[in-house]
């Protein structure tokens, strides 16, 4: 430990919501420190667990809104890159008698290097 103090942004605010994604439910969770906004959007899977993608960006002079907004991108660009990495495929039907709607998921084969 080199016995520096690391200063660290306190947050000034919090939301949680939810969008849709490419025909996927996804949660956005938003922080606002004094300086800049982090987004975080989680996917979750059936056995709880989540894969999630993070966006950070500077608060500048087109206020907090405006950087939630570009984070909140930043955060879902990084999803789908996680999402392309870990090769997990989302589809989304509808059942044929019912119309309801289902969602299938599934991991494809590993990416590995080109030979």
């Amino acid at each position: 430990m080199s016995g520096k103090v690391v200063r660290v942004d306190s947050i000034v605010d919090v939301d949680i919501f939810w969008v849709n994604h490419k025909g996927v439910s996804i949660e956005i969770l938003c922080m606002i420190f004094k300086t800049h906004t982090q987004v975080t959007a989680n996917y979750f899977l059936p056995d709880e667990e989540e894969i999630s993608g993070v966006g950070i960006e500077r608060i500048g002079i087109l206020g907090v809104k405006a950087s939630l907004k570009k984070a909140q991108k930043l955060a879902l660009e990084d999803l789908d890159r996680v999402l392309d990495e870990q090769s997990l495929k989302i589809w989304s039907s509808k059942r044929p008698n019912t119309n309801e709607p289902v969602m299938f998921e599934f991991f494809g084969p590993k990416k590995g290097r080109k030979k």
